[in-house]
C-alpha cells in the first residue's frame, strides 16, 4: 500500500504533542518540510505526556516537542531550545482582572479555576496546577482533558485557567496574563541520539526558522 506502481516508496515522521497549543506552531514547519521531502508523511500523536516519553524512547517517536529539564533525560535522549516562554493567566477579555499588569497565584484563590487532569500534563505544568487545585472547593474546580477544552470553558465564561503562551498563537478573544514571578521556561524539541539522521536535522533546523 505504501508503494505505487512506478517503485515510489513513501516513509513517515512522525512528532508527539501533547496538546492544541503546540499543533498551532507546526503548520510553516511541515510546509517546508514537505517541499523539502514529499516523499516523507509526517504524522503526529497528540496523547499523554508519559506515553509520549515512551514512544520516544522506542523510537516509534522521531521527535517530541515540550520542556526542558522537566524530567531526568534517558541515556540516548537530547534537546534543541526553539523558544523562551512562561506560564500565563488566560481569561476572558471582560473579566475584571483583565485589566491587570500580571496576576499571582494568590488573587486565583478567589476565582472559578479550569485546570487539566495530572495525568494528560507535562510536570512542569502540573507543578503549577497543584497549588491552584489544592486552595480551591471542587464546586470551584473544573478538570478537563486537553487545552482545548480548558480553552472552550474560558470563552464560556465558566473561570480562568493557566497555560505556557506563545505570543503569535494566541486567541485575540482572550487576554493573557504574566503570572507573577513565573520563572522562564525552555521550550523546544527532544529527539533520540540514535536516530539522528540528515532528515532528522533539517527538520530540526526547519523548526528553528519558523518557531524561534
Amino acid at each position: 500500500k505504501l508503494r505505487s506502481k512506478e517503485g515510489v516508496s513513501v516513509s513517515f515522521f512522525t512528532i508527539g504533542c501533547h496538546d492544541i497549543t503546540e499543533l498551532q506552531l507546526l503548520p510553516p514547519v511541515l510546509a517546508e518540510f514537505h517541499e523539502k521531502y514529499p516523499l516523507i508523511h509526517p504524522t503526529i500523536k497528540t496523547i499523554p505526556f508519559r506515553s509520549l516519553e515512551n514512544l520516544l524512547e522506542d523510537g516509534t517517536l522521531d521527535v517530541m516537542l515540550g520542556f526542558q529539564n522537566e524530567r531526568r533525560p534517558k541515556k540516548n535522549e537530547t534537546y534543541i531550545e526553539l523558544l523562551k516562554t512562561r506560564f500565563t493567566c488566560i481569561l476572558p477579555s471582560t473579566h475584571p482582572l483583565a485589566k491587570r499588569d500580571f496576576i499571582s497565584i494568590e488573587d486565583l484563590q478567589n476565582e472559578k479555576v479550569i485546570l487539566q487532569q495530572p495525568q494528560n500534563i507535562s510536570p512542569t505544568l502540573f507543578s503549577l496546577q497543584k497549588p491552584i487545585a489544592d486552595t480551591h472547593l471542587p464546586q470551584d474546580l473544573y478538570l478537563c482533558d486537553n487545552t482545548e477544552s480548558a480553552i472552550t470553558l474560558v470563552k464560556a465564561g465558566l473561570g480562568v485557567t493557566v497555560l505556557f503562551d506563545i505570543n503569535w498563537i494566541r486567541d485575540s478573544s482572550l487576554c493573557y496574563l504574566p503570572i507573577q514571578n513565573a520563572a522562564n521556561l525552555s521550550y523546544g524539541i527532544h529527539y533520540n541520539k540514535q536516530q539522528k539522521t540528515p532528515i532528522l536535522m533539517d527538520f530540526l533546523s526547519i523548526a528553528r526558522k519558523h518557531i524561534l
